[in-house]
């Protein structure tokens, strides 16, 4: 976990080369499971992501942040 807004219950994971690994995949999905359990949703971004349309990342980070359940 990266970054984390209680108030609105959205944690943001910046994700490098490691996650596209089987182990890494794995690790992440067990994760996301207890953490989506806990009532948190989960935003991944890749570092490629952010280096290349950083705005992009804002607005989709903002849209996120934004949406009511």
């Amino acid at each position: 976990m990266d970054f984390i807004c209680i108030e609105r219950g959205l944690i943001i994971e910046v994700d490098g080369r490691q996650h596209g690994y089987d182990e890494g995949r794995t690790h992440d999905e067990k994760r996301d499971e207890k953490l989506e359990s806990l009532g948190y949703r989960m935003l991944r971004i890749s570092n490629r992501e952010i280096n290349r349309n950083i705005n992009g990342v804002l607005i989709t980070i903002w849209a996120a942040l934004e949406e009511t359940d």
